[in-house]
């Protein structure tokens, strides 16, 4: 059965708590009533009965954008049924909001975020043994040359770390000198790594695998792209003879999950790119990785009956908003007209819904703020393999977080398909921390299909 606070719109909800903080409402005659404002100074005129066509109207933005009932208008029409109820029973009890967003667990968080840099260099160590190595000829003659599991973890630690290669030198030295690698390798290594272009696709199965031990937790995601800066310039002129210079700009396309801001897929492109031609490849990749997203949030860039279809297929619901002269027809795409629907008819609903998708903002805020938003590299492909590194430290990271406040244990043992794990580091090496997946979510190789049929 559908209580009365499950029937309540959020607005009346939000007028009702304003209500009982104390919010005192000014009659200022019998039509009319000023409000405050619930988190500011301002204040609101409410007039009530006397305006043509509308029995009630607010002074306040949110009404004139929508033309129907405010937060302050609810407030004023319980205050009146309050004032007005002369009956010996007090008037009906309303239930109380929802509970508000709960506060950080400083526990958890400075425990996280003194542990994390000694848990970094082992989980990656851990992803990095199933790092895919190339066929080599053993009659070739040459110096050995460095498994690429060991130059991903000094690319990734570099990047991590934030420093040049040659400052973060003394880091990898230490890292030979705890067997996380077999021996300090040449200063150059990160660059060189990132400079392959024939490592570029085993990146992204690294970085699908480092979100594995978070696909229990994440149901719901959002798509959205942000800017990342490169040390090159564009030249163009504004005005004749008035030249001037801008950086030249990469574009991160990338699907976060809501509740830890992991991020399972992205792709790279110019900085001039489109956003929507992005949706449905990043929403495919992530499935095809094992992840079960209910839901998915995107703003208005990504309005494309394409999309609806696509998320329709993986059985996905998309949330993304419609804009004002847009008319609902289908065209060959039933979702689209389902949730265009949804959007016109309970626009409450869907508006709470589709606010998770701040949680990607706050996601490349988070990334920025650690590896900041300029690039190293020069060339394209160095870029691309740069921004997979650092959304793989970005990772790593929150698995990190999500090991001090969930208590999740993270397991990166699983090599990818076709390959075989290789051997550990030949030195004498303590024994491994035990760090195993979940037993409660089987995890499958993420480069199996696993697309609903």
């Amino acid at each position: 059965m559908t209580t009365r606070a499950e029937r309540l719109p959020v607005r009346e909800v939000r007028g009702l708590e304003m209500l009982r903080d104390g919010k005192r409402v000014l009659e200022v005659s019998e039509h009319e009533f000023i409000v405050g404002s619930q988190t500011g100074k301002s204040l609101y005129r409410v007039r009530t009965g006397q305006t043509k066509g509308l029995t009630e109207t607010c002074t306040c933005q949110d009404f004139n954008d929508r033309l129907a009932a405010c937060k302050h208008i609810y407030v004023v029409r319980h205050w009146l049924a309050a004032v007005n109820d002369s009956s010996p029973n007090p008037p009906p009890s309303f239930p109380a909001p929802p509970a508000k967003r709960t506060s950080i667990n400083w526990s958890a968080y400075n425990e996280y975020q003194a542990e994390e840099y000694r848990l970094f260099s082992a989980l990656l160590r851990e992803l990095s043994i199933g790092f895919p190595e190339p066929t080599k000829d053993p009659h070739l003659a040459g110096r050995k040359p460095i498994p690429l599991r060991e130059q991903v973890f000094c690319a990734v630690q570099k990047i991590y770390l934030g420093f040049s290669c040659r400052r973060s030198h003394g880091f990898r030295d230490q890292a030979a000198k705890n067997s996380l690698i077999t021996k300090t390798p040449f200063w150059a290594v990160p660059s060189r790594f990132l400079c392959r272009t024939d490592v570029t696709d085993s990146l992204h199965d690294l970085l699908a695998r480092s979100a594995i031990p978070l696909m229990g937790i994440e149901d719901r995601c959002a798509i959205d792209s942000t800017g990342l800066r490169t040390t090159r310039f564009n030249y163009y002129r504004k005005e004749k003879y008035e030249p001037t210079r801008e950086n030249d700009w990469r574009k991160l396309h990338a699907l976060v999950g809501v509740k830890t801001h992991v991020i399972p897929v992205l792709e790279v492109t110019d900085g001039s790119a489109s956003d929507s031609p992005q949706f449905p490849g990043l929403l495919r990749r992530a499935v095809e990785n094992g992840f079960r997203f209910k839901e998915v949030y995107a703003d208005k860039g990504y309005l494309s009956r394409e999309n609806f279809n696509a998320a329709a297929t993986l059985d996905i619901l998309p949330f993304i908003p419609f804009k004002t002269n847009n008319t609902g027809i289908a065209k060959g795409s039933p979702m689209y007209h389902k949730m265009f629907l949804f959007f016109q008819y309970h626009r409450e609903a869907f508006d709470q819904q589709y606010g998770q998708r701040a949680q990607v903002e706050s996601a490349f805020g988070a990334f920025k703020q650690k590896f900041g938003e300029t690039l190293a590299s020069r060339k394209f492909d160095s870029q691309v393999n740069e921004i997979l590194c650092m959304a793989i430290s970005f990772n790593i990271t929150m698995v990190i977080r999500q090991m001090f406040e969930v208590g999740i244990f993270p397991e990166f043992l699983q090599p990818p398909a076709g390959h075989t794990a290789p051997p550990a580091p030949t030195t004498e090496s303590p024994a491994r921390t035990s760090l195993s997946l979940n037993p409660a979510f089987a995890v499958t190789p993420v480069t199996e299909s696993r697309l609903p049929e």
